[in-house]
């Protein structure tokens, strides 16, 4: 979703809540300034995430393949 795309929804929300004119254009305002710490709280939670993922991933490869099963070993990949 692009900021057009998250501007239109924050109007479409706030015209479905009755709001209209100046008091429309304010809401919009404080909506909007709160889009970009969330989706940027967002990111940082994802990357937080994938970091953590790829330190178990390696905690589970170790020296003899993915979750201890060589290629060569019986049952291995």
């Amino acid at each position: 979703m692009n900021s057009g795309e998250f501007s239109e929804q924050i109007l479409a929300d706030l015209i479905a809540q009755g709001f209209s004119g100046q008091e429309l254009l304010e809401k919009f305002k404080e909506q909007s300034k709160k889009v970009r710490p969330a989706v940027k709280k967002l990111i940082e939670e994802v990357q937080k995430q994938q970091i953590a993922g790829v330190s178990n991933l390696n905690r589970l490869s170790g020296p003899y393949g993915y979750m201890g099963l060589h290629k060569n070993s019986p049952g291995g990949i």
